[in-house]
C-alpha cells in the first residue's frame, strides 16, 4: 500500500520543493474570495448582488468555477455566517439547497443541517433555501425559489498540493472526483515504488475537457524524463502504463473554463526483469530472434557502460516495428535519464541513424504490446566506445 514518505535522492527533493514553491505559492483563491484552510476551499459574497436562485447559480458557476455554497459542519457553517457574510443580516442568504433534495447542488451529499424550525426540513422543490445570520435564531429557511436574493459561492482551492506516495499500490485522482474538479489547476502526483520494481498505472475513469485539461505521465520522478502518454477527452487512446524503473509522476492541468468529473487511477508494482548489460570497447545489440519476427509482450531492458573517459555511440543499422511497439534510447546508466530517441515503426532507407551519450552509459527500453498485426524483425545495434 501506499506511504507518503518516498525515497527520493537530495536533489529530487530540492527539485520538487522548488516547484510546489514556485508553482504553489500563488493566491489560494481568485481575487475576491475568502479562503478557509481546513477545508481549501474559497467563498464569494458580493453584498450589492442579488438573484434568483438559478440566476446565483449560474452566476457561481461562471464565477471562476465554483457553486452555491453547501456547509459541511458548524467550524464552516460559523466562519461563513461570521466571516463570509458580513453584511445584510436583515436578508436571507441563498445557499445550495432546495426542498425536498437528498444533497447540496454541488452533489455532495447533504450530512449537515441547520433549519430555523424543525418545520424547514419538509419544505417541497418549489422552495429554495436561504440564511438567516442575524442571532440567535440564525440557520435555514425555505422562500420561493423566484425572490431576488444575496448568495454566497464556494470552490474548493485553486492551488492543489503535491500528492506523493510510496509503496506498492495505491489510488490517485483528480480533486474533487467524482465530483467535478476546479478551474485554474496544476497538479502532480509522486508515485515510488520499491528499488528493482516498476509502476503499473491504469485509469479506471477518465473525463476532461477535450483538449484543455490534459493528463501527463512521465516515466520517471520529474517531467524531464520519458513522456509516456497524454490524455485528455473522455475516450483516450491509452489508459494503461508501465514505466521503466520505479518513478512515475503525473501532472493534470486545467483551464480557465469548463470542468469535468475528472478521473481516477489505480496503481501497482511489478518485479523488474533483469536487464541485459553490456560492457568494454564496442558490441552489437538486437531486438530477441532477430532477424525473425519478434515475440509479442516484450519489456526488455538494456545496459552499456563503458570507461569513464569515452561515451557511447550507437549505430542503427536497421528498424522496423510494429506501430505501437518502441524502442527508447536515454543518456545514462538510468532510463529517466535524457531520452536520446523514441523509435518506432520502419527507418528503412533512413538508415544508419548514429545516437552519442555525453556520460559513459545508455539505456535502453524495447517495449512490444499483445497485437501481431504486422510481424516485424526488430532492430540491430552496433555500439562502440568514443572518446568524449
Amino acid at each position: 500500500m501506499a506511504s507518503t514518505l518516498p525515497p527520493m535522492s537530495p536533489s529530487a527533493a530540492l527539485s520538487l520543493l522548488l516547484f510546489v514553491h514556485g508553482v504553489f505559492g500563488l493566491q489560494p483563491c481568485p481575487p475576491g474570495w475568502k479562503f478557509r484552510p481546513e477545508d481549501s476551499a474559497c467563498y464569494f459574497f458580493d453584498p450589492e448582488r442579488a438573484l434568483d436562485w438559478k440566476s446565483a447559480r449560474d452566476f457561481c458557476h461562471q464565477k471562476d468555477g465554483g457553486d452555491l455554497v453547501f456547509v459541511e459542519n458548524q467550524a464552516e457553517y460559523d466562519f461563513v455566517r461570521d466571516q463570509v457574510i458580513t453584511s445584510q443580516p436583515l436578508f436571507l442568504t441563498w445557499i445550495g439547497l432546495r426542498g425536498g433534495a437528498s444533497s447540496w447542488s454541488s452533489g455532495s451529499p447533504l450530512n449537515f443541517t441547520r433549519w430555523t424550525s424543525s418545520s424547514e426540513a419538509s419544505r417541497n422543490a418549489a422552495f429554495c433555501y436561504g440564511w438567516r445570520t442575524l442571532q440567535p435564531s440564525d440557520g435555514w429557511r425555505g422562500v420561493n425559489c423566484r425572490y431576488s436574493q444575496p448568495f454566497v459561492c464556494k470552490q474548493h482551492s485553486i492551488a492543489c498540493p503535491p500528492t506523493i506516495q510510496n509503496g506498492t499500490s495505491g489510488t490517485i485522482q483528480s480533486s474533487n472526483f467524482p465530483l467535478n474538479y476546479d478551474n485554474d489547476l496544476f497538479c502532480t502526483y509522486s508515485l515510488f515504488a520499491p528499488e528493482g520494481h516498476r509502476i503499473l498505472l491504469n485509469f479506471t475513469s477518465f473525463e476532461t475537457q477535450y483538449l484543455y485539461d490534459v493528463v501527463e505521465v512521465f516515466d520517471g520522478e520529474d517531467a524531464n524524463a520519458l513522456l509516456l502518454g497524454k490524455m485528455h477527452g473522455a475516450f483516450p487512446d491509452k489508459t494503461d502504463y508501465a514505466t521503466s524503473e520505479n518513478a512515475a509522476l503525473v501532472t493534470f492541468r486545467t483551464n480557465p473554463t469548463v470542468t469535468k468529473t475528472g478521473w481516477q487511477a489505480n496503481w501497482s508494482t511489478a518485479k523488474l526483469d533483469n536487464p541485459i548489460i553490456c560492457s568494454g570497447a564496442e558490441g552489437t545489440l538486437q531486438s530477441p530472434d532477430y532477424p525473425d519476427n519478434y515475440p509479442n509482450n516484450l519489456d526488455q531492458i538494456y545496459r552499456i557502460t563503458v570507461d569513464h573517459s569515452m561515451v557511447v555511440q550507437l549505430n542503427v543499422t536497421d528498424f522496423v516495428t510494429e506501430d505501437f511497439d518502441y524502442l527508447l534510447i536515454a543518456d545514462g546508466p538510468k532510463l529517466s535519464g535524457k531520452s536520446l530517441a523514441k523509435l518506432s515503426g520502419s527507418l528503412a532507407g533512413e538508415t544508419p541513424v548514429i545516437f552519442t551519450t555525453t556520460q559513459p552509459a545508455a539505456s535502453i527500453r524495447f517495449v512490444t504490446d499483445e497485437s501481431n498485426a504486422r510481424p516485424a524483425r526488430g532492430w540491430n545495434i552496433q555500439w562502440r566506445a568514443v572518446p568524449k
